[in-house]
């Protein structure tokens, strides 16, 4: 078994890809609560977000442990769905982000 601390050295990368076909406005029930799949995805791909940076906060800020990427795909292309370009955001840079919230919606 592969075992490798992360550290700032050893940063390990997330990548998240999303479904945005039309079949993601579909209506499932999370929680006692109905929602389309693209607002479920979302909700749990921000809780994540959220919990990654948490993670990497320390008392001098925030650590980059990790890199992130989100990626929607569909009709035959790829979206990013974090940031503008698609590609990774170190946890310090989406901590800074004001609100990070991934959108997600079929194309």
């Amino acid at each position: 078994m592969y075992t490798q601390e992360i550290t700032r050295t050893h940063r390990t990368a997330f990548v998240i890809a999303i479904d945005q076909s039309s079949s993601m406005q579909e209506s499932v029930v999370v929680n006692s609560r109905r929602m389309t799949k693209a607002e479920a995805v979302a909700a749990i791909t921000n809780r994540l977000i959220d919990e990654l940076v948490m993670r990497a906060q320390r008392d001098d800020g925030i650590r980059n442990y990790y890199d992130i990427a989100v990626i929607g795909y569909g009709n035959e292309k790829v979206y990013p769905l974090l940031g503008e370009t698609l590609g990774f955001l170190p946890a310090s840079i989406v901590a800074a982000s004001v609100n990070v919230c991934v959108m997600i919606g079929a194309i």
